[in-house]
């Protein structure tokens, strides 16, 4: 086999249409996944157990769907967001990705342990610790694209600069309060979940309306442009 022939790692390529279309199938796949854990409550006598106390009890899996839905709708969105600045990758860049959708395949099986076990008293801690750590893992790697792709230059040089920095500071506060969550679910779990839906409305809030792009250079800058709203 010829030299050029071999993987090069660093090689950088042009597009990424066809990583974007593989982690939307994933993304798809995982959040339609996330349904089976909602099973219908088995009777014991039909004709004298309460169908609605049984479906109450149940409610351990109704939050935790709850929560992976829209965590994993808010990170489907701003993964499509973080791509309309990308341009270019190359094999690492794959790599990090697919670690990446690592932990979103893993959603599924850790928001069925959260509801399994948050409402047995001696697992509540670790089952919600498995799934603060696999929304850790998630956002650490998002996070890792993103840093990557900065460093190598992968992001279109037209690009708003200011909006970029929103960006960056935006996921960088992901980590810290899932990693926050997942030490404070060893001292009072609930709390942790609590951080979890903060983390979810932060990131349910627009960010600042800069400019995706820059203007022209024989184009000065308007006032909206210079002055965006926040």
């Amino acid at each position: 086999m010829s030299q050029n022939n071999h993987l090069h790692p660093l090689r950088t390529t042009e597009g990424t249409q066809r990583l974007e279309t593989f982690s939307d199938g994933i993304f798809a796949i995982a959040i339609t996944l996330l349904v089976l854990n909602l099973t219908v409550p088995k009777l014991a006598d039909p004709l004298n157990d309460s169908l609605l106390k049984s479906l109450i009890r149940m409610w351990p899996h109704y939050l935790s769907f709850l929560l992976s839905f829209i965590v994993l709708g808010i990170t489907w969105a701003n993964h499509h967001e973080m791509f309309r600045f990308i341009r270019r990758s190359n094999h690492i860049f794959l790599l990090i990705n697919i670690l990446f959708l690592m932990f979103i395949t893993l959603m599924p099986f850790s928001t069925s342990i959260l509801g399994q076990f948050l409402n047995e008293g001696g697992n509540q801690v670790i089952a919600t610790a498995f799934y603060n750590g696999t929304l850790l893992g998630m956002g650490l790697m998002f996070n890792a694209i993103w840093l990557y792709a900065l460093k190598k230059g992968f992001i279109n040089e037209q690009c708003n600069p200011e909006a970029i920095q929103d960006m960056t500071r935006g996921y960088l506060l992901g980590p810290v309060l899932f990693g926050a969550a997942f030490i404070v679910t060893f001292v009072w779990h609930p709390v942790s979940l609590a951080i979890n839906t903060l983390a979810i409305v932060f990131f349910l809030i627009p960010s600042p309306n800069r400019p995706m792009y820059l203007p022209p250079l024989s184009e000065p800058l308007n006032s909206h442009q210079e002055h965006p709203s926040r």
